[in-house]
C-alpha cells in the first residue's frame, strides 16, 4: 500500500514540477533577451562598462546559472545605472 501511495504522491506533483519548469525557462529567455537588448543599446551609446554588465547577464541566461545569480547580475546592473548622472556640455 505504502508504493501505490507513493506513486500516487509523485504523479501529482509531476503537473506542478513541469509547470514551473516551464516557467523557468521562460523567465531564463526574457533575462537573455532583456540582457541581449540593454547590451547593444548601451554599447551603441559609449556605455562599454553597463554594455559588459549586461553581457554578463545574457550569457548567464543563456547557460546554466540559476535565477539567483541572474538577479544578482540585474542587481548590479541596476546600481550602476542608478550611478550615471548626465550633463550636457
Amino acid at each position: 500500500m505504502k508504493e501505490v501511495i507513493s506513486v500516487i504522491v509523485v504523479l501529482c506533483l509531476i503537473p506542478g514540477f513541469l509547470d514551473n519548469t516551464r516557467q523557468e525557462v521562460a523567465e531564463l529567455e526574457a533575462a537573455r533577451r532583456l540582457g541581449h537588448w540593454i547590451k547593444g543599446a548601451c554599447l551603441c551609446y559609449g556605455f562599454d562598462d553597463i554594455g559588459a554588465m549586461a553581457a554578463g547577464i545574457e550569457t548567464a541566461a543563456a547557460g546554466d546559472e540559476g535565477m539567483e545569480v541572474i538577479g544578482e547580475k540585474f542587481m548590479g546592473l541596476k546600481r550602476r545605472l542608478e550611478g550615471v548622472e548626465i550633463r550636457y556640455v
